[in-house]
């Protein structure tokens, strides 16, 4: 269904391209499909066209983790949570570039900034278990998957850091 959207969001660029939140949109969809430096290149407009949004700077932030530039990536962050700190989400995307930098404490300790249960729990559960506290991890993903079922995709984010494959398809 995904792909289905696709000549919708291209329309809705050829008409407004200078429209931040429609780039946005954009760069995040070619982001979800691989495209990830016409993604970053979008990502930049973005924040050219609109400097003080914080989310532009989010979701640049998660472009650039999920292409695998985590310095620059927790730049982005960092600069969304300067100009907004309770945006949500935020906490979460630091937290998974200290996870891959190694930093398993520090990802931890930002969880703690995010408002949103759903993501405080799937961090949580992600930092716990890469410091070796399965229990703990454990008691995290059983608050995530007890709460309201629109957590799925972190469900299945915490269950694929474990490697439990059969589980995250489940």
């Amino acid at each position: 269904r995904l792909r289905e959207g696709r000549p919708h969001i291209e329309r809705a660029y050829e008409l407004a391209p200078n429209d931040a939140a429609i780039v946005g949109a954009l760069s995040t969809w070619q982001m979800m499909f691989g495209n990830f430096d016409r993604a970053i290149e979008l990502a930049r407009k973005s924040i050219e066209l609109d400097p003080l949004s914080p989310f532009t700077y989010r979701e640049y932030g998660r472009i650039l983790f999920f292409a695998g530039h985590l310095d620059k990536s927790l730049e982005m962050y960092n600069k969304a949570l300067e100009m907004s700190p309770d945006t949500t989400s935020v906490p979460m995307g630091i937290s998974g570039v200290k996870v891959f930098q190694g930093d398993y404490e520090g990802a931890l300790q930002v969880m703690e900034r995010e408002k949103l249960p759903g993501y405080r729990y799937c961090g949580q559960a992600i930092a716990t278990w890469a410091l070796g506290r399965h229990s703990e991890s454990d008691s995290h993903l059983e608050a995530l998957t007890s709460g309201d079922d629109h957590w799925g995709f972190q469900i299945v984010t915490v269950y694929a850091f474990r490697n439990d494959l059969d589980r995250a398809f489940e």
